[in-house]
């Protein structure tokens, strides 16, 4: 098949966009799993329609609106028949696939793969690669409830009349996830460890004079303990499908310092977690001052409850990367390559790397220079195009995704604000921001947190209620908006705009 007749075949189609910055061997597990849909291992008749472009190291992915409307219809219409089947899935996910690929990732992570032959390194590599393809797998329906949740949502409004006064702010409380993401859950710790601190004024005094962890007296064995602790199960924190970092005892040194010195960011996460723990009250009350209807209160507790299950998803890909770069930087080593270069392949296409390490590597390098559109038929299966013809099609799709949704999005914090436009793609764009910049991006993880602080207000490309600015916007309650479909290529760093929070509309002065 030509990309012409690619081309063809996919404007007849009404597509949901999203990107990130993206390397091809982190994003290819659940590329894999978005065309083989698992519950408890069976395969189940449903699947998404995808189709991708790559240019440098960021991904736009097209999943067609048909495709995400049969999968979210699909769980919705399990629970609606069990109302114990999410929890009960959620419980059999962790159990079944999370546990074995914890266990897997703390061997792999204190492992040395040098010293093991070729045979067993490819082999453990397979090994892991099932592993963590099977936590995705059971777990990519998630995707559909950004596009879809919020129609659920509205159809159980549409059949109580009581939620026709329903606003957009008690409907986002009702359907908050019921326990802390990893972020806050890091946040918490430090925070907890900040009091620690506060209660011993002289040691506040210490922490306030000593800049760095290695600079405290020895009496601060125990502080330099704790911080261990927190970088150990927090460590992945601001990993994402292109970049591996580790978070250091160091690196949460320096936020719970932050806490000892600025009282203001101090009272910031005290209210966090006091808005946590009062959650479960707020949503009940919610529920009896409107009269809601028993459906529409589980609908809401069901796409909460899906907050925490994409949450915990995310966290094991962030985990995940390290252990896949420490696999590539072997495989590197071996055959004399270059690890970046290999972060380019799909993981799949690593398991041919012995036999097929020439064509490999300039594929990888052709990937790394060129624009390239991948046409997904089935796990595994796909043709590539390249060339520059990619990029004119990336910013067609982009267009008619505007044109056919007008410039609009959900609201997730009310709010009528005017600034300047800066695009943040990734972490090398967080300098552009200056406070009461309008922040616009494809989505946001944990790691945008000091900018999101900064921003006005907040729009992002995809994502539902239960996203991740939406959640953070709410906290910090700066205005938002989340589904802002092709929101980055229509709008450009400088254009002065206006995000009117409330009616899910940005209009562009100039």
């Amino acid at each position: 098949m030509t990309f012409s007749q690619v081309k063809t075949r996919l404007r007849r189609e009404d597509w949901y966009l999203q990107a990130a910055a993206a390397k091809r061997l982190y994003i290819s597990y659940p590329f894999f799993a978005c065309l083989d849909f698992r519950i408890g291992r069976k395969k189940i008749p449903v699947r998404y329609n995808l189709q991708a472009t790559f240019t440098k190291d960021f991904m736009d992915d097209y999943l067609s609106k048909k495709s995400l409307r049969q999968v979210a219809l699909y769980y919705y219409g399990r629970q609606k028949a069990d109302r114990g089947f999410m929890a009960e899935f959620m419980a059999a996910w962790r159990r079944d696939f999370v546990r074995p690929y914890l266990a897997f990732n703390r061997r792999l992570l204190g492992a040395d793969l040098r010293s093991l032959p070729d045979g067993d390194l490819f082999g453990i590599f397979r090994d892991y690669s099932d592993v963590y393809l099977r936590l995705w797998q059971e777990a990519i329906f998630l995707d559909a409830y950004d596009y879809y949740g919020e129609i659920i949502l509205e159809s159980e409004k549409r059949k109580d009349e009581r939620a026709l006064a329903l606003s957009s702010a008690d409907s986002a409380i009702l359907t908050a996830p019921p326990r802390p993401s990893f972020s806050q859950n890091s946040r918490l710790a430090i925070l907890r460890l900040t009091e620690r601190i506060l209660i011993r004024p002289k040691d506040a005094a210490a922490i306030r004079r000593g800049r760095s962890l290695t600079a405290l007296p020895d009496k601060f064995f125990w502080l330099r303990e704790e911080l261990e602790k927190i970088s150990r199960d927090f460590h992945w924190l601001i990993n994402d499908f292109t970049s591996v970092e580790y978070l250091s005892p160091a690196y949460y040194y320096r936020q719970v310092r932050r806490l000892v010195i600025d009282s203001e960011k101090l009272r910031e996460e005290r209210e966090m977690k006091r808005e946590l723990a009062l959650l479960s009250r707020r949503q009940a009350s919610i529920i009896r001052r409107y009269g809601l209807s028993q459906d529409l209160a589980d609908c809401g507790r069901y796409l909460g409850l899906l907050g925490n299950f994409r949450d915990a998803r995310k966290s094991y890909n962030q985990m995940a990367s390290r252990v896949l770069l420490k696999f590539v930087r072997e495989f590197a080593r071996r055959e004399k390559l270059s690890a970046t270069d290999l972060e380019h392949l799909f993981f799949w296409e690593l398991f041919d790397l012995r036999q097929s390490k020439v064509f490999l590597d300039r594929l990888a390098k052709r990937r790394r220079q060129t624009p390239a559109f991948c046409h997904i038929v089935g796990p595994a299966q796909f043709t590539e195009f390249f060339g520059k013809d990619i990029v004119r099609f990336d910013q067609e799709l982009k267009a008619r995704s505007v044109a056919k949704n007008g410039f609009r999005g959900q609201p997730a914090c009310p709010g009528l604000v005017r600034g300047i436009v800066r695009i943040i793609k990734d972490k090398h764009d967080f300098s552009k921001m200056r406070p009461g910049n309008i922040l616009v991006a494809p989505n946001t993880r944990p790691e945008y947190m000091p900018i999101m602080k900064m921003a006005g207000a907040i729009v992002s490309e995809e994502g539902g209620l239960t996203c991740h600015a939406a959640i953070v916007s709410r906290e910090l309650k700066i205005p938002s908006l989340v589904g802002v479909q092709g929101a980055t290529a229509t709008l450009h760093d400088g254009d002065l705009i206006e995000v009117d929070a409330s009616g899910g509309v940005i209009h562009i002065i100039k």
